[in-house]
């Protein structure tokens, strides 16, 4: 896998026009560090959207009561058939942007203890390819 991101990292420098020594000593702790820093930026940023889609998991449990009692009859507002088709919509938006998120960044928790430079190397080849 080293010699991937390395092939990638020469063809991204010569693009550049930027010159890497990969004999020097210190290249490969160098990639490693860096490894790991992009490794440990996206689990902390997956954690923060994880923690928000279980937020809207449970969101969407609180409006499901919330709909029980209004179809149910006893919520006391005045216009119950608005507010119980109003609480359906919000059950739909919540649950698939909660899922969505929750599964999502499961992913690339997962990504990101197990196969850390399947990262760096997703992320070089969105460069190459954009460029």
């Amino acid at each position: 896998m080293t010699s991937e991101i390395i092939k990638v990292l020469d063809d991204l420098s010569r693009r550049f026009g930027v010159a890497i020594d990969w004999t020097s000593s210190n290249m490969l702790p160098y990639l490693q560090t860096l490894t790991r820093k992009y490794a440990n930026y996206i689990l902390a940023t997956r954690s923060l959207e994880l923690a928000v889609g279980v937020l809207l998991l449970i969101g969407c449990a609180k409006l499901v009561k919330v709909y029980r009692k209004i179809k149910d009859g006893e919520s006391d507002w005045w216009d119950e058939e608005f507010y119980g088709m109003l609480c359906c919509i919000a059950i739909g938006v919540t649950f698939v942007f909660g899922w969505a998120m929750t599964f999502d960044s499961l992913l690339d928790i997962i990504t990101c203890m197990t196969f850390p430079e399947k990262l760096i190397l997703n992320e070089l080849l969105q460069v190459l390819k954009n460029q």
